[in-house]
């Protein structure tokens, strides 16, 4: 037991991943699902639904031929989200930009009943702003070519993000397409790309605070929420953590209004108006993103970061 509990498992409840006409319970590829938390949140009054996102393959960039791509630098000048920034730049590797063509889209469209997606596996909401290169090709066939950004998964590994490669295709079809792309002619496969179904909770179920309705210490975040992306996950994870350490603390909880920060529009959109697919934080979702700019974001969230006790106070100082 415990006095506040913040629940973020992302894709794992009751996460069901495909690859084709193989299906396999999992969370992530090659970690097992959490099958007894959707009963637990159905146990204590949560109504669940059904969503679904998807990811590339990963590719071994020792076999990919960036000369046949064009290279896209990181900014010479960096900056940074943080005063403590000391002006160092962090060791960079660079982008590449390829593209798919007429050969690629013949192999995709004569094998797309055979994604996961088309053959009727799916029956989760998918990532309508994130689509599948194989979707692209259903709902975009007057275009010519689709971009596919190669970015390096860290500094210090040989692996790769094939970005707008998302696919539920099986392996071998995989392995085709890719290969019918200039600079991937031989790649090599590490991870084969995947589409993943789990569980969400209705985020009108969950207050302000993200603290749930139904259990009081219970703050839950992330793609649980219904959300997708990065910076989603990160800003309801970060409100999440803070109330709960209010909860325990007999403090206030802290809530962003939509003029304070796109967090803040970010979490009233869900837990007012909830989600039937997966979220993503837009700034033409915010009536007031005149007003949400980079350049004042001290003026509008200072308070708050001195009040919660979130900012060292020489970092305020120096803000200040």
């Amino acid at each position: 037991s415990c006095q506040a509990l913040v629940l973020c498992p992302g894709t794992f409840p009751n996460g069901m991943m495909f690859v084709g006409d193989v299906s396999f319970e999992g969370g992530r590829f090659g970690e097992p699902s959490s099958k007894q938390l959707t009963a637990s949140l159905k146990n204590i009054g949560h109504r669940m639904m059904r969503f679904k996102t998807g990811t590339c393959p990963r590719l071994d960039g020792r076999s990919i031929n960036f000369e046949k791509m064009a290279m896209q630098k990181g900014d010479r000048k960096i900056t940074p989200f943080s005063m403590r920034f000391k002006g160092k730049t962090p060791k960079q590797r660079p982008c590449y930009i390829t593209y798919t063509n007429k050969k690629t889209e013949k192999i995709i469209v004569k094998n797309i009943k055979r994604s996961a997606l088309f053959s009727g596996l799916i029956t989760g909401t998918s990532v309508r702003y994130c689509p599948s290169i194989e979707d692209k090709y259903r709902k975009f066939p007057d275009k010519a070519r689709h971009q596919v950004f190669l970015e390096p998964d860290g500094v210090n590994t040989n692996e790769y993000y094939p970005n707008g490669l998302s696919t539920s295709l099986p392996y071998e079809v995989q392995e085709e397409y890719l290969h019918s792309i200039s600079g991937l002619e031989n790649a090599r496969i590490l991870r084969p790309g995947y589409a993943i179904e789990h569980d969400v909770i209705d985020s009108r179920e969950l207050k302000h605070s993200l603290e749930s309705k139904k259990l009081a210490g219970l703050f839950i975040a992330g793609q649980i929420d219904g959300t997708t992306g990065y910076e989603e996950a990160a800003g309801g994870g970060l409100i999440a953590g803070v109330n709960a350490a209010c909860f325990i603390s007999d403090l206030p909880p802290l809530t962003l209004a939509r003029s304070d920060a796109y967090i803040g529009v970010l979490i009233d959109d869900l837990v007012t108006k909830g989600t039937n697919e997966p979220y993503r934080m837009f700034t033409a979702r915010a009536e007031y993103r005149l007003r949400l700019r980079e350049g004042n974001t001290k003026i509008r969230l200072l308070p708050q970061a001195r009040q919660y006790g979130l900012v060292d106070k020489s970092v305020i100082a120096q803000m200040e």
